[in-house]
């Protein structure tokens, strides 16, 4: 399997990314408690779907 290309990602686009994710982390601890974070509802919070919200070097 080839890898993925490599997007550049602007400082002002990395920066959204990261207050979008901040955000729906604090808003589902806030409804759902500790049990209600997880790396897959945060992602779904934030609008990213389940890929998850760590950085990836496509964004």
């Amino acid at each position: 399997m080839s890898p993925r290309p490599v997007r550049a990602v602007d400082a002002d686009e990395k920066v959204d990314r990261q207050a979008r994710i901040l955000e729906a982390a604090l808003r589902l601890l806030s409804l759902q408690g500790i049990s209600g974070v997880s790396m897959r509802a945060v992602a779904r919070e934030a609008g990213r779907g389940h890929g998850g919200a760590a950085p990836t070097p496509t964004g």
